[in-house]
């Protein structure tokens, strides 16, 4: 979470995976774009979301425009 400190600026929100595994990917990105607002979104290069993994990078840039992609490589 230290990474993350310089990166958030208001607020750092957790949800709870059983609260949302059975919510689809469009129905996640509205309701992220609904009641949170969000401007953008940080995801790692193989990053799925949603019900049976159904959303992805695509779909996220669909909703919101832009992505700040970043991918770590561990040794």
């Amino acid at each position: 979470m230290k990474f993350l400190k310089h990166l958030v600026k208001k607020i750092l929100i957790y949800l709870n995976f059983e609260q949302f595994n059975q919510i689809t990917s469009t129905d996640f990105c509205k309701f992220l774009d609904e009641n949170l607002g969000i401007k953008r979104i940080v995801v790692g290069k193989d990053f799925k979301f949603g019900r049976n993994r159904s959303g992805d990078i695509n779909t996220l840039f669909y909703y919101f425009g832009k992505i700040i992609f970043f991918s770590w490589r561990i040794f």
